[in-house]
């Protein structure tokens, strides 16, 4: 995939007026490259990342500079008006391995999930690998269709990986890409059920507390009572 770049001097141009002319303003830099500013062609920018996203290597073609080969390693953007603000381009080197964010697609149908049982919880939507450029994967696939019952779940550890490709740490394999967890109406009334039990063990104790206070005013009271009976009686 090609993308062409011109050269941007730090005293041309304002980073305004470049966005209001459709360029948008970049940088390239790598381990054996030095940093270096640039502009691009905003809509043949657009139709690039579209197709290469984040993990295919592009060729850009720099004008009167050395050309190379990137992967884009940083988008900002304007999301509200929907603009590129800027881009940051990474040279690989093809005999360097690189981390690279590669997206998971899920595929099959899960019967827990048709049936009603449960529902499917997907916490991550990309993995971190590790490998040559050559060999990044455009997505990781995988498949639902073992998840039947409420608890059944897909983990690191049992993706299979293409050749020559590995995740870039071993420590967090057991992490859950995608599981089946209860209905909701279930876990609320759980939750329902727990607080009504609470809220009785509550107002039993009070009631308790209560009732003492209010006899033993009362037996204060009739013994004054008596007493004073007495002393008229001697009168």
């Amino acid at each position: 995939m090609k993308l062409n770049a011109k050269k941007r001097e730090l005293k041309g141009k304002k980073v305004k007026t470049l966005r209001e002319e459709g360029m948008v303003p970049a940088v390239i830099y790598g381990a054996k490259r030095d940093s270096e500013d640039l502009v691009l062609d905003l809509k043949e920018f657009h139709q690039v990342y579209i197709d290469a996203g984040e993990n295919k290597l592009i060729n850009l073609e720099i004008e009167k500079g050395k050309p190379a080969l990137v992967l884009i390693k940083e988008v900002q953007k304007d999301f509200l008006r929907d603009q590129f603000l800027h881009v940051s381009f990474y040279e690989v080197d093809q005999n360097t391995k690189l981390t690279a964010q590669v997206p998971i697609e899920l595929t099959g149908i899960s019967m827990a999930v048709k049936n009603n049982i449960g529902f499917l919880v997907n916490p991550m939507d990309e993995v971190t690998l590790r490998c040559f450029p050559k060999d990044i994967p455009e997505l990781i696939k995988i498949s639902i269709d073992d998840l039947n019952e409420i608890g059944d779940s897909i983990t690191l550890k049992d993706v299979e990986l293409p050749e020559n490709v590995e995740f870039l740490s071993t420590a967090d394999l057991t992490t859950a890409i995608a599981y089946i967890a209860p209905p909701q109406k279930e876990i609320v009334e759980e939750e329902v059920v727990e607080e009504a039990e609470g809220e009785e063990g509550a107002e039993g104790e009070k009631g308790e507390e209560g009732e003492e206070g209010v006899e033993g005013e009362k037996k204060e009271g009739d013994e004054a009572g008596e007493g004073q009976e007495e002393e008229a009686d001697k009168k």
